[in-house]
């Protein structure tokens, strides 16, 4: 679970850029709280039907998820897609070279810190989909921030318009970041990017 408020600044940039949001779901929450009428939540105004359900993933510029069933609708359909929100890391979409992925990041209580990668990847955090496992385990997911989704929301544009530009350095936390993860049952093959700046603001993940 995460929260709707999180995407809204992302919804309006891109709405900024010239683009429709659609918000996509059979069952949703929370209203996005904007009247910009070019965010639109498809399920509450009634647009929504099984056919379009398909449909918008299948035929979007790129897709925005958090690793819910209606994901893997743009996957199969081969559009790009941003994933945010990401709760078990070890079963990222690795194998899509169409992605950029962001990911909560487990915080430890009693220590008042964020897990390295390396912990949890050793541990097996990445693996476990029960909140109240974690929580016996003293551990809380920490959402993405409003800007953190709004920085690789603005990537995969920019990627897609051929304007992003990588520095080495941003090559060389990429690497990093892989080296640590490493291919496993969940991800066998690695080909996505995990969100630049998200990296660049979080470095010391991969120590």
């Amino acid at each position: 679970n995460c929260s709707i408020d999180n995407y809204l600044l992302a919804a309006e940039k891109l709405v900024h850029r010239g683009y429709h949001v659609i918000r996509v779901g059979s069952i949703v929450g929370d209203l996005m709280k904007t009247d910009n009428p070019k965010i639109i939540e498809y399920a509450h105004n009634g647009y929504r039907t099984e056919l379009l359900d398909i449909f918008l993933p299948a035929n979007c510029y790129f897709f925005v998820g958090c690793g819910s069933g209606p994901d893997f609708i743009p996957i199969a359909f081969k559009r790009p897609e941003v994933f945010v929100n990401i709760s078990q890391l070890e079963g990222i979409t690795s194998w899509s070279s169409n992605c950029l992925i962001i990911f909560k990041k487990p915080w430890i209580k009693q220590g008042k810190r964020f897990m390295a990668l390396r912990e949890v990847m050793e541990l097996g955090i990445g693996r476990i989909n029960r909140t109240y496992e974690l929580e016996n385990m003293g551990i809380e997911l920490v959402e993405n921030s409003p800007e953190e989704i709004l920085d690789v929301v603005i990537e995969m544009d920019e990627r897609l318009k051929g304007t992003w530009e990588n520095s080495e350095e941003d090559e060389e936390l990429q690497r990093r970041f892989w080296n640590i993860f490493k291919v496993n049952d969940l991800s066998k093959v690695i080909r996505a990017r995990i969100g630049t700046k998200f990296l660049r603001q979080n470095k010391e993940l991969l120590n």
